[in-house]
């Protein structure tokens, strides 16, 4: 399809779903199984050929751990890369000891600061 290059907030609904799917790892297959589904059904789905019912697009994000209004409310679309980006880190962090899990909220802690002094500053 080549739509890897294509800006997220252009693509319709089947492209969100293959772009977060392959993001993800995850295979058709795979997908189907975990949404009940044939793979075949997520191919059509992926192809903009098969309407998806908001029950099914439910179960698509739930498989793909993405919220539903991902896949149709056009602000959230900016935020997908903070939504892989934010599973990674909490991911890392629930791998952690508890006494590097103490240390990596300090250092989330000061980058908080960091960052509202930041926004501050470059506003005036």
């Amino acid at each position: 399809m080549g739509n890897e290059s294509k800006r997220f907030d252009v693509m319709t609904l089947g492209e969100r779903i293959r772009f977060i799917r392959k993001q993800r790892g995850i295979s058709q297959e795979t997908l189907a199984s975990l949404v009940f589904t044939k793979k075949q059904t997520i191919s059509l789905y992926e192809q903009d050929r098969l309407e998806l019912k908001v029950s099914m697009l439910k179960r698509v994000a739930v498989a793909l751990e993405v919220p539903t209004s991902i896949f149709i409310d056009e602000e959230e679309c900016g935020c997908i890369k903070d939504v892989f980006e934010e599973k990674e880190m909490m991911n890392t962090f629930k791998n952690l000891g508890p006494e590097l899990k103490r240390v990596a909220l300090e250092q989330l802690r000061a980058l908080g600061t960091l960052k509202s002094q930041f926004c501050v500053d470059a506003e005036s």
